[in-house]
C-alpha cells in the first residue's frame, strides 16, 4: 500500500514536471515565431 503511494507521487511529480517543462517552452516557441514573423526575408 505504502508502495503505491509513492509510485502515485512519483507519477505525480513527473507530470507536473512534464506540464511545466512545456509551458516554459510554450513562450520562447512563440516568441521565436515572433520575431521570424517580424524578420524580414532579406535578412536570413
Amino acid at each position: 500500500m505504502e508502495l503505491q503511494t509513492v509510485l502515485d507521487k512519483t507519477n505525480l511529480v513527473s507530470v507536473f514536471e512534464e506540464a511545466q517543462s512545456r509551458s516554459c517552452c510554450r513562450p520562447q516557441l512563440q516568441s521565436r515565431m515572433e520575431w521570424a514573423a517580424a524578420t524580414p526575408p532579406t535578412l536570413s
